[in-house]
């Protein structure tokens, strides 16, 4: 249990408080959002390209690489720490030029879309 009030200080320079509030964080649950990034940003096929995963949670995740009409051009689960986990972009040295999306859906059951590019 946590207690406030407030101060409010006038332009001329009079203050008065607020009345104690009582407030509790029993039960709160982190706000961790996942989330997804990719470097080199546009790659080539020299390039080693890689997916930076933010998760909140330690568990697998669902990485599918498709090209912009929604095929699917790989499609693999990875391990994930709770924080960053760095994995290589299935496939990246095969891919034509162009832009692709990859689409990862973390333990937690959120999914997060990138669109990257390959020069």
């Amino acid at each position: 249990m946590r207690y406030y009030r407030l101060r409010q200080v006038d332009i001329d320079g009079q203050y008065s408080y607020s009345p104690v509030r009582a407030v509790s964080f029993a039960g709160a649950t982190d706000a961790a959002v996942a989330s997804l990034s990719s470097y080199p940003s546009p790659f080539t096929s020299t390039d080693q390209a890689a997916l930076v995963l933010q998760a909140p949670t330690a568990g697998t995740a669902q990485v599918q690489l498709m090209d912009l009409a929604g095929r699917t051009i790989a499609n693999r689960t990875v391990t994930t720490v709770a924080g960053i986990s760095e994995i290589a972009v299935p496939s990246a040295r095969e891919l034509a030029v162009g832009t692709y999306l990859v689409k990862v859906t973390f333990a937690s059951g959120e999914t997060k879309t990138l669109r990257i590019q390959k020069h």
